[in-house]
C-alpha cells in the first residue's frame, strides 16, 4: 500500500506472481464482489477498481486501510485456495 494522501490509498497486488490467477470471468467477478463487500464492511469508499488476469488495483478513500487490505486478502486467498485446491494458492497476494 502506498503512502497516504489525505485519506486516499492505492492498494495493488504483484502481477509477477503466478499463484494469483484471475483467469476467467468468474474469478474476476468474485474479486470485484469481494472488493465491494470489504469496502462496505470496513467503511471505505472505492474510487476505482481494476482486476486483471494476474493482478488487481484498488484506489480508495478511508481510514480503515489496514482492515480493508487484510479482509480483502483473506477473502481472495480463501477463494483461490478453494478454486485451485492448493494451500499455496494466493500466498503471493500482498498489498
Amino acid at each position: 500500500m502506498e503512502a497516504k494522501l489525505n485519506g486516499y490509498w492505492h492498494l495493488y497486488s504483484d502481477g509477477k506472481r503466478a499463484d494469483i490467477p484471475f483467469n476467467d470471468q468468474e474469478d474476476k467477478t468474485f474479486a470485484m464482489n469481494a472488493i465491494a463487500i470489504c469496502a462496505y464492511r470496513q467503511q471505505v469508499q472505492i474510487l476505482c477498481a481494476n482486476v486483471n488476469d494476474t493482478h488487481l488495483h484498488v484506489v480508495f478513500k478511508g481510514h480503515q486501510q489496514e482492515g480493508f487490505a487484510r479482509e480483502l486478502k483473506r477473502r481472495l486467498m480463501r477463494y483461490l485456495q478453494l478454486a485451485v485446491k492448493k494451500q499455496s494458492a494466493g500466498e503471493g497476494l500482498f498489498f
